[in-house]
């Protein structure tokens, strides 16, 4: 096979399908519709149901006018390989990758593991309440994220990786060169740090989230492993701290922080709109159970919502990453004005206009 083949050579049907190549579906280029977006709960499938369903998602480009991250793409690479390979894609991987790079405790299919070391994956995960995660069947990620593994394993695989016992330098290269059209290789994200390529990608689920960086070129490797939703952020930030100390960068060390309750009377004060002009960035604040909520609006699309927790009456900071903190400005009246956000060490301001 090759990287320019079309996904019609494969599967005929799809809208785009004879412009959408091999390429473009490792890049998510493809245009192809993110069915993870999509309401619809799926709750275990198979190649002979899942195709026909992708097949009516509405492209949403053009293949390789821009780019956009595709769950979709990445079940398809995986129904391609059982195609060419003859073997279901468990299969493959156990005997391409996991055999190999002596990943033994990798595998798929992990609501049905049995094993006295399998974590738990939580919903909710603090010091006052645990609340179990439903696990996701794994034929429904498939290709786009049904494993599962262990710090040690996936260090095995980075290992593999950089000795290229599968795929050798030339493509391996290429996979860690970003598109055109945005810093995305071969299933990676790609960065650099003090002139050094930094190849990783994250992962979430229910129960779960992940994060991996390599530095190829100085054999570096972090795994980051959550057992619970929504830390993927967390894990991400986390890893960039990691790399920022191993190559003698400025960092600063996460503080536990115990949130105060104020008075709907003065949170109230500082719900609206606010906008960062100079980013087409909005950002809606309301009051939800007594909590402040953010909700940031880029270009019309809608983000993740915050939930902020009141250190004091004017600062503020986010549920899942305490380090993002919101100050609330007021002018001479006493009248919020706008608000001050720290965050990664960037001072951002947001002016107040509703």
């Amino acid at each position: 096979m090759s990287l320019q083949d079309k996904l019609s050579k494969y599967y005929m049907g799809f809208p785009n399908g004879d412009s959408i190549t091999i390429e473009h579906l490792l890049t998510h280029t493809s245009g192809l519709h993110n069915f993870t977006q999509e309401d619809t709960t799926i709750t275990g499938t198979n190649e002979k149901l899942m195709i026909p369903y992708l097949k009516t998602l509405k492209p949403d480009f053009a293949p390789g006018t821009k780019w956009n991250y595709s769950n979709t793409g990445y079940v398809l690479l995986g129904y391609i390989i059982q195609k060419v390979s003859g073997l279901s894609y468990w299969q493959a991987v156990r005997k391409y990758i996991f055999k190999p790079f002596q990943m033994n405790h990798s595998g798929f299919d992990f609501a049905n593991l049995v094993n006295r070391n399998k974590a738990v994956g939580y919903d909710v995960l603090n010091d006052s309440a645990q609340q179990h995660a439903v696990i996701t069947d794994s034929t429904v990620p498939s290709g786009a994220g049904a494993i599962y593994s262990t710090v040690k394993d996936l260090y095995n695989w980075h290992q593999g990786l950089q000795s290229y016992k599968i795929v050798d330098s030339v493509l391996m290269n290429k996979a860690y060169t970003a598109c055109t059209l945005n810093n995305y290789g071969y299933g990676w994200q790609i960065d650099s740090l003090v002139g050094k390529k930094i190849v990783s990608h994250s992962g979430s689920i229910s129960g779960f989230g992940s994060n991996v960086a390599r530095v190829p070129s100085d054999d570096i490797c972090i795994v980051l492993l959550s057992n619970k939703s929504g830390s993927t952020f967390d894990v991400m930030h986390i890893t960039n701290k990691l790399l920022a100390v191993l190559y003698h960068q400025p960092y600063t060390v996460p503080k536990k922080r115990t949130p105060i309750t104020l008075d709907n009377d003065v949170l109230k004060q500082y719900t609206g709109t606010y906008e960062i002009a100079a980013i087409h960035l909005t950002i809606d604040v309301s009051i939800y159970n007594n909590t402040l909520i953010a909700q940031p609006v880029k270009d019309g699309n809608p983000g993740p919502t915050s939930v902020m927790l009141a250190a004091d009456a004017v600062h503020f900071y986010d549920e899942r990453d305490n380090e993002l903190e919101v100050t609330f400005d007021k002018d001479d009246t006493g009248k919020i004005k706008g608000m001050t956000i720290l965050q990664a060490d960037k001072i951002r301001v947001a002016k107040k206009i509703k």
